[in-house]
């Protein structure tokens, strides 16, 4: 038997049992296994926000506890999977391969990951309470993000999936198949294998609705209707996003609501790396005015609106910029006495003017099909 240290990139095994292991340092390997009865065994401290792959290793031993979601990535036919030795940790997915396994679980709930059922379907299920449980591959798969410790589901390929989320910010893993997600109230997001279903992200169709449904196709076996879905990300075969579509654009809407300040800020269209890193930070939790507040230090806004512009210009100033009028006598007073008295701040004017009424329905054609980032 070879015992294996796994590092960094593809390792290999032997034609006989061989156990691998894991340890410190490892951002994105791939397990080959040979032949034999092999073993993986990885404490998942070490595979928390890694890219990892393991394929034909029968038994799964995983111990240990992390904080940051595990994502627990079959790629072939794994006999059992053990869990017994975790202590606590956020399940991502388990997916990859027919799905005929035995789980072990441990002092761990999972309460909601697979529930309800389909007609024609067998249930996929996984009781970590009752010690043992066993995953067999549906039809079509009703699962619920019931734990917000669950993050993220991926649909097996070709396997038809139905997903509901969660308060938390979830996301989909789409490849082919029939599929239908609801979103729930977080940032949630569907990502397309592109790669896997064998067409370009240029062929896939995406429709919005008026109602918070988008539906996604292609011409091949695949769809994907959702409702309250954010966005939608491209991902090739080597797990890179390579084009995000956000559709949260209403007022209040996360991706929205930055362009329109990113645009009231500097009297332009935002910039494709700008727009990513700000509404990255506004999913992360931080408000639309700190947002502004960032802009209104920067050198830019400053060469647009002076270094220590008064009240009177600073507000004159915007209603040029974001409005592109003069502004009316009874608005010029009232913001203008709003600065003056400290009762909001610059940043806090300028946030308040990218999501008026009139503003949003100002930009609104420029992202009426949602807010392509690349």
């Amino acid at each position: 038997m070879a015992d294996i240290t796994i590092f960094n990139g593809v390792v290999g095994g032997t034609p006989g049992d061989d156990v691998f292991r894991t340890t410190t340092g490892l951002t994105q390997f791939r397990v080959e296994a040979g032949g034999g009865n092999d073993r993986l065994i990885a404490d998942i401290s070490h595979l928390a926000g890694v890219n990892w792959d393991v394929r034909f290793v029968e038994t799964y031993t995983f111990f240990g506890s992390s904080a940051a979601t595990f994502i627990a990535r079959f790629g072939s036919f794994p006999k059992t999977v053990d869990f017994s030795g975790v202590e606590t940790f956020a399940l991502a997915l388990i997916t990859d391969g027919v799905m005929s396994n035995t789980v072990i679980g441990g002092p761990l709930t999972a309460a909601g990951f697979h529930s309800g059922t389909a007609a024609g379907a067998s249930l996929q299920t996984m009781d970590f309470n009752s010690g043992v449980a066993t995953l067999s591959r549906p039809t079509v798969g009703d699962i619920s993000f019931g734990s917000t410790s669950l993050a993220a589901f991926h649909a097996i390929d070709g396997v038809n999936s139905s997903t509901t989320g969660n308060a938390a910010n979830n996301t989909l893993v789409v490849a082919n198949g029939q599929h239908s997600f609801r979103g729930g109230s977080g940032v949630d997001t569907v990502i397309v294998r592109f790669e896997a279903i064998g067409v370009q992200p240029e062929l896939i169709e995406i429709t919005s609705g008026q109602d918070d449904t988008i539906t996604i196709s292609a011409p091949r076996p695949f769809a994907v209707s959702g409702e309250s879905v954010e966005r939608v990300q491209f991902m090739n075969n080597q797990d890179q996003i390579v084009r995000t579509i956000a559709y949260d654009t209403a007022p209040g809407e996360n991706a929205g609501s930055v362009y329109r300040v990113y645009q009231a800020a500097f009297d332009r269209t935002p910039d494709n790396d700008g727009l990513k890193f700000w509404i990255d930070r506004a999913d992360g939790g931080i408000s639309l005015v700190d947002i502004a507040a960032g802009f209104v230090g920067s050198a830019e806004f400053q060469s647009i609106y002076g270094v220590n512009p008064t009240s009177e210009q600073f507000v004159a100033r915007l209603y040029q910029n974001v409005l592109g009028r003069e502004g009316e006598a009874g608005g010029l007073e009232f913001w203008t006495n709003e600065l003056r008295s400290g009762s909001r701040s610059q940043a806090q004017v300028l946030a308040d003017f990218a999501e008026s009424a009139e503003n949003v329905m100002g930009v609104a054609p420029s992202i009426v099909d949602g807010i392509v980032l690349l």
